[in-house]
Protein backbone atom coordinates (compact mmCIF):
# COMPACT_ATOMS: atom_id res chain seq x y z
CA UNK A 1 0.00 0.00 0.00
CA UNK A 2 3.05 2.26 -0.17
CA UNK A 3 3.08 2.75 3.61
CA UNK A 4 5.25 -0.24 4.56
CA UNK A 5 7.37 -3.02 3.19
CA UNK A 6 7.43 -6.73 3.98
CA UNK A 7 10.61 -8.81 4.10
CA UNK A 8 12.18 -12.05 5.39
CA UNK A 9 9.22 -14.42 4.75
CA UNK A 10 9.18 -17.69 6.69
CA UNK A 11 6.53 -20.33 5.89
CA UNK A 12 5.58 -22.94 8.52
CA UNK A 13 2.92 -25.58 9.06
CA UNK A 14 0.79 -25.85 12.20
CA UNK A 15 -2.07 -28.31 12.72
CA UNK A 16 -2.59 -28.77 8.99
CA UNK A 17 -2.55 -25.04 8.18
CA UNK A 18 0.11 -22.90 6.51
CA UNK A 19 1.32 -19.55 7.84
CA UNK A 20 3.80 -17.01 6.56
CA UNK A 21 5.68 -14.78 9.00
CA UNK A 22 7.36 -11.59 7.80
CA UNK A 23 9.13 -8.48 8.96
CA UNK A 24 6.66 -5.61 8.54
CA UNK A 25 8.33 -2.20 8.38
CA UNK A 26 5.89 0.75 8.52
CA UNK A 27 7.57 3.87 7.18
CA UNK A 28 5.72 6.00 9.76
CA UNK A 29 7.47 4.35 12.71
CA UNK A 30 10.69 3.17 10.99
CA UNK A 31 10.70 0.14 13.29
CA UNK A 32 10.12 -3.45 12.23
CA UNK A 33 7.53 -5.75 13.79
CA UNK A 34 6.78 -9.41 13.14
CA UNK A 35 3.53 -10.01 11.28
CA UNK A 36 1.81 -13.19 10.09
CA UNK A 37 -0.91 -14.35 7.73
CA UNK A 38 -2.47 -17.68 6.89
CA UNK A 39 -2.14 -19.17 3.40
CA UNK A 40 -5.30 -21.03 2.40
CA UNK A 41 -5.94 -23.29 -0.60
CA UNK A 42 -6.63 -20.23 -2.76
CA UNK A 43 -3.88 -17.95 -1.48
CA UNK A 44 -3.40 -15.49 1.40
CA UNK A 45 -6.22 -15.19 3.94
CA UNK A 46 -6.26 -11.44 4.52
CA UNK A 47 -3.20 -9.23 4.98
CA UNK A 48 -0.34 -9.81 7.42
CA UNK A 49 -1.17 -8.64 10.94
CA UNK A 50 1.32 -7.85 13.73
CA UNK A 51 1.94 -10.71 16.18
CA UNK A 52 5.10 -9.54 17.96
CA UNK A 53 6.32 -6.03 18.71
CA UNK A 54 8.97 -4.95 21.20
CA UNK A 55 10.79 -1.74 22.00
CA UNK A 56 13.42 -2.51 19.38
CA UNK A 57 13.47 -3.21 15.65
CA UNK A 58 12.55 -6.82 14.76
CA UNK A 59 13.14 -8.66 11.51
CA UNK A 60 13.92 -12.15 10.11
CA UNK A 61 11.31 -14.10 12.14
CA UNK A 62 12.89 -17.55 12.33
CA UNK A 63 9.84 -19.68 13.29
CA UNK A 64 10.03 -23.44 13.81
CA UNK A 65 8.34 -26.38 15.56
CA UNK A 66 10.11 -28.35 18.27
CA UNK A 67 8.88 -30.55 21.13
CA UNK A 68 5.26 -30.01 20.14
CA UNK A 69 5.45 -26.22 20.35
CA UNK A 70 6.11 -23.34 17.97
CA UNK A 71 9.13 -21.18 18.63
CA UNK A 72 10.49 -17.95 17.19
CA UNK A 73 13.90 -16.30 17.16
CA UNK A 74 13.44 -12.86 15.56
CA UNK A 75 16.45 -10.77 14.69
CA UNK A 76 16.89 -8.08 17.34
CA UNK A 77 20.52 -7.17 16.68
CA UNK A 78 20.00 -3.53 17.63
CA UNK A 79 19.31 -4.65 21.21
CA UNK A 80 22.48 -6.78 21.33
CA UNK A 81 20.55 -9.97 22.16
CA UNK A 82 19.27 -13.14 20.54
CA UNK A 83 15.91 -13.97 22.14
CA UNK A 84 13.71 -17.07 22.11
CA UNK A 85 9.89 -16.88 22.14
CA UNK A 86 7.21 -19.59 22.43
CA UNK A 87 3.71 -19.25 20.96
CA UNK A 88 0.86 -19.63 23.45
CA UNK A 89 -1.87 -18.76 20.93
CA UNK A 90 -0.37 -19.46 17.51
CA UNK A 91 0.17 -17.58 15.25
CA UNK A 92 0.18 -14.93 18.01
CA UNK A 93 0.60 -15.03 21.77
CA UNK A 94 4.41 -15.00 21.75
CA UNK A 95 6.01 -15.23 25.20
CA UNK A 96 9.67 -14.48 25.84
CA UNK A 97 11.32 -17.65 27.14
CA UNK A 98 15.05 -17.00 27.19
CA UNK A 99 17.86 -14.77 26.00
CA UNK A 100 20.17 -17.13 24.16
CA UNK A 101 23.02 -14.70 23.43
CA UNK A 102 23.64 -11.25 24.89
CA UNK A 103 26.11 -8.44 24.46
CA UNK A 104 26.49 -8.90 20.72
CA UNK A 105 24.43 -8.00 17.66
CA UNK A 106 23.70 -11.13 15.61
CA UNK A 107 22.21 -10.85 12.14
CA UNK A 108 19.54 -13.32 10.98
CA UNK A 109 20.03 -16.03 13.63
CA UNK A 110 19.13 -19.45 12.19
CA UNK A 111 19.07 -22.74 14.14
CA UNK A 112 19.62 -26.30 12.89
CA UNK A 113 20.13 -29.65 14.60
CA UNK A 114 23.17 -31.45 13.21
CA UNK A 115 25.56 -34.08 14.53
CA UNK A 116 23.61 -34.49 17.76
CA UNK A 117 23.82 -30.80 18.67
CA UNK A 118 21.95 -27.58 18.03
CA UNK A 119 23.77 -24.97 15.99
CA UNK A 120 22.93 -21.29 15.70
CA UNK A 121 24.33 -19.42 12.71
CA UNK A 122 24.34 -15.66 12.24
CA UNK A 123 26.52 -12.78 11.12
CA UNK A 124 28.40 -10.37 13.37
CA UNK A 125 30.11 -7.13 12.41
CA UNK A 126 33.19 -5.56 13.93
CA UNK A 127 36.84 -5.10 13.14
CA UNK A 128 37.48 -5.83 9.47
CA UNK A 129 34.21 -7.78 9.11
CA UNK A 130 30.58 -6.78 8.65
CA UNK A 131 27.18 -8.35 9.08
CA UNK A 132 27.24 -8.92 5.32
CA UNK A 133 30.25 -11.23 5.26
CA UNK A 134 31.21 -12.69 8.68
CA UNK A 135 29.44 -15.89 9.74
CA UNK A 136 29.56 -16.92 13.40
CA UNK A 137 28.37 -20.15 15.04
CA UNK A 138 27.16 -21.11 18.50
CA UNK A 139 26.19 -24.58 19.75
CA UNK A 140 24.07 -25.99 22.57
CA UNK A 141 22.61 -29.22 23.91
CA UNK A 142 19.24 -27.59 24.61
CA UNK A 143 17.26 -24.94 22.82
CA UNK A 144 17.25 -22.63 25.83
CA UNK A 145 21.02 -22.99 26.17
CA UNK A 146 23.59 -22.34 27.34
CA UNK A 147 24.93 -21.46 23.89
CA UNK A 148 28.71 -21.58 23.38
CA UNK A 149 30.50 -19.54 20.73
CA UNK A 150 32.55 -21.54 18.23
CA UNK A 151 36.29 -21.37 18.90
CA UNK A 152 36.96 -20.49 15.24
CA UNK A 153 34.52 -17.55 14.98
CA UNK A 154 34.12 -16.08 12.47
CA UNK A 155 33.97 -19.47 10.78
CA UNK A 156 33.47 -17.91 7.33
CA UNK A 157 34.43 -14.58 5.79
CA UNK A 158 32.72 -14.34 2.42
CA UNK A 159 30.26 -11.75 1.12
CA UNK A 160 28.96 -14.33 -1.35
CA UNK A 161 27.65 -16.86 1.15
CA UNK A 162 27.91 -15.84 4.81
CA UNK A 163 24.71 -14.09 5.92
CA UNK A 164 21.76 -16.50 6.40
CA UNK A 165 18.89 -16.20 3.92
CA UNK A 166 16.49 -18.82 5.28
CA UNK A 167 16.30 -22.11 7.12
CA UNK A 168 18.77 -24.95 6.65
CA UNK A 169 17.32 -27.85 4.66
CA UNK A 170 18.16 -31.43 3.68
CA UNK A 171 18.57 -32.49 0.06
CA UNK A 172 19.77 -35.92 -0.98
CA UNK A 173 20.83 -36.66 2.59
CA UNK A 174 23.06 -33.56 2.64
CA UNK A 175 22.70 -30.35 4.64
CA UNK A 176 22.14 -27.16 2.66
CA UNK A 177 21.62 -23.51 3.53
CA UNK A 178 20.51 -20.43 1.59
CA UNK A 179 22.74 -17.40 2.05
CA UNK A 180 22.68 -13.80 0.92
CA UNK A 181 24.91 -12.83 -1.98
CA UNK A 182 26.15 -9.42 -0.85
CA UNK A 183 29.04 -9.12 -3.30
CA UNK A 184 27.40 -6.19 -5.10
CA UNK A 185 25.23 -4.91 -2.23
CA UNK A 186 23.15 -5.99 0.72
CA UNK A 187 20.68 -8.74 -0.22
CA UNK A 188 21.53 -8.45 -3.92
CA UNK A 189 21.08 -12.17 -4.56
CA UNK A 190 20.71 -15.65 -3.12
CA UNK A 191 23.36 -18.36 -2.86
CA UNK A 192 22.38 -21.99 -2.32
CA UNK A 193 25.19 -23.67 -0.39
CA UNK A 194 25.98 -27.32 0.39
CA UNK A 195 27.38 -27.61 3.93
CA UNK A 196 30.40 -29.94 3.93
CA UNK A 197 31.56 -29.38 7.51
CA UNK A 198 29.73 -28.30 10.65
CA UNK A 199 31.31 -29.40 13.92
CA UNK A 200 33.48 -28.20 16.80
CA UNK A 201 36.51 -28.05 14.51
CA UNK A 202 35.03 -25.68 11.95
CA UNK A 203 32.64 -24.94 9.13
CA UNK A 204 32.82 -25.28 5.34
CA UNK A 205 30.39 -25.04 2.45
CA UNK A 206 30.28 -25.14 -1.33
CA UNK A 207 28.31 -22.40 -3.11
CA UNK A 208 26.47 -24.42 -5.75
CA UNK A 209 24.00 -21.95 -7.27
CA UNK A 210 23.70 -18.16 -7.19
CA UNK A 211 20.45 -16.40 -8.13
CA UNK A 212 20.98 -12.71 -8.85
CA UNK A 213 18.63 -9.80 -9.33
CA UNK A 214 18.49 -7.64 -12.40
CA UNK A 215 18.33 -10.47 -14.91
CA UNK A 216 16.41 -13.62 -15.79
CA UNK A 217 16.26 -14.83 -12.17
CA UNK A 218 14.53 -11.67 -10.89
CA UNK A 219 13.99 -8.36 -12.70
CA UNK A 220 14.30 -6.19 -9.60
CA UNK A 221 17.23 -4.90 -7.58
CA UNK A 222 17.49 -7.54 -4.87
CA UNK A 223 16.75 -11.09 -3.73
CA UNK A 224 16.87 -11.58 0.00
CA UNK A 225 15.49 -14.79 1.58
CA UNK A 226 13.89 -18.09 0.56
CA UNK A 227 12.09 -20.74 2.61
CA UNK A 228 10.10 -23.90 1.91
CA UNK A 229 7.50 -25.89 3.88
CA UNK A 230 4.44 -27.99 3.14
CA UNK A 231 4.70 -27.64 -0.63
CA UNK A 232 4.95 -23.84 -0.43
CA UNK A 233 7.97 -21.72 -1.33
CA UNK A 234 8.31 -18.08 -0.29
CA UNK A 235 10.92 -15.62 -1.54
CA UNK A 236 11.27 -11.86 -1.21
CA UNK A 237 12.81 -9.41 -3.62
CA UNK A 238 12.67 -5.69 -4.23
CA UNK A 239 11.97 -3.58 -7.28
CA UNK A 240 10.51 -0.21 -8.18
CA UNK A 241 6.78 -0.51 -7.33
CA UNK A 242 5.91 2.07 -9.97
CA UNK A 243 6.86 -0.31 -12.77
Amino acid sequence: DGRRFYADPMVVQWQGRSFVFVEEFPYATAKGVVSAMEIGPHGPVGAPRPVLETGTHLSYPFVFERDGAMWMIPESSSSGTVDLYRAEDFPGGWKHVATLISGIGVGDATVVEHGGRLWLAGTVGGGDASTWDALHLWSAERLDGPWTAHSENPVLLDALGARPAGAFYKRGGELWRPAQDCTTGYGAGLALCRVTKLDDEGFAQDVVTVLRAGGADWPGSGLHTVNWSGGLEVVDGCRDRRR
